[in-house]
């Protein structure tokens, strides 16, 4: 295998990573955003940042 298509083929995987990394920290920025509005404390604050980022990446992997 020719090796510059094997680093293209290792940058595609670490630019994966990298957008569902950020993708996922959207949706917990956005439960977090959220709750803070709601006035939560500390605790609800992160449940809900927790439950918005395992369902937006649960739904992300499914519409993939």
């Amino acid at each position: 295998m020719n090796p510059t298509l094997n680093n293209v083929a290792l940058w595609g995987e670490g630019l994966r990573l990298l957008v569902e990394i950020s993708a996922t920290a959207a949706f917990a920025l956005s439960g977090v955003m959220a709750g803070a509005r709601k006035k939560l404390d500390a605790v609800g604050v992160c449940v809900v940042g927790f439950l918005a980022a395992f369902g937006g990446g649960t739904l992300r992997d499914l519409l993939l």
